[in-house]
């Protein structure tokens, strides 16, 4: 038989030495990861930072869109 324990608390040692995985709840969306507490800032770190590429990226596209639509387009 499998169970699970939800845990929510501010001492971060306890959690290091009790969690197998942990859920992070960021903004509405829920994200799990499969290992213990003590890997979580490293992986939110990584998140955070593959988002803010991401958002780069569609800015820079928008960018070249708009760019495209204002002066790619000639009628012939």
């Amino acid at each position: 038989m499998r169970s699970a324990m939800v845990l929510i608390s501010h001492d971060r040692r306890f959690l290091q030495d009790l969690a197998r995985s942990t859920l992070w709840l960021d903004r509405g969306t829920l994200r799990r990861m499969d290992q213990g507490f003590a890997n979580f800032k490293t992986w939110r770190d990584e998140l955070l930072e593959q988002e803010k590429r991401d958002h780069h990226k569609l800015g820079r596209k928008i960018v070249a869109e708009e760019h495209w639509v204002r002066y790619g387009v000639i009628a012939r």
